[in-house]
């Protein structure tokens, strides 16, 4: 299943960094593997 994508959003790649190490947390602390990309867009 394909998430929704943000128009016209830039993140530096500092905080697209930041982003995928709290979603690794995430899927750490759930047993999940959410795809880093693809949930930081969601998120957006």
């Amino acid at each position: 299943m394909k998430l929704p994508q943000p128009d016209g959003f830039n993140l530096t790649e500092a905080k697209m960094e930041r982003l995928g190490q709290i979603i690794a947390e995430i899927n750490s602390c759930t047993g999940r593997e959410y795809d880093k990309d693809e949930t930081v867009k969601s998120m957006l």
